[in-house]
């Protein structure tokens, strides 16, 4: 299991969210996505990955909306961690 912190900010509500996903799937497709606080500020938004290959995966992020911008991304496996 990692833990994915995603910094966005977001212009406004029409532009708030991204798909994330695991080797070309996204695991957020059907919802509204992962979305921050449509503010204009940088927020922190976190999601679990549940990763079940031991070999090689790739975590992928889409632009659900335009507007969104990432600035900042942290992959870990300490369930602790706060950035």
């Amino acid at each position: 299991n990692y833990h994915v912190w995603i910094r966005m900010a977001a212009p406004d509500g029409g532009g708030d969210s991204i798909h994330v996903g695991l080797d070309g799937i996204p695991i957020t497709y059907g919802g509204v996505g992962l979305s921050t606080h449509p503010i204009g500020e940088w927020n922190w938004e976190y999601i679990p990955i549940n990763v079940t290959s031991n070999d090689y995966t790739q975590l992928s992020i889409w632009m659900r909306e335009d507007g969104i911008k990432i600035d900042s991304l942290v992959v870990t496996t300490d369930s602790t961690f706060v950035p």
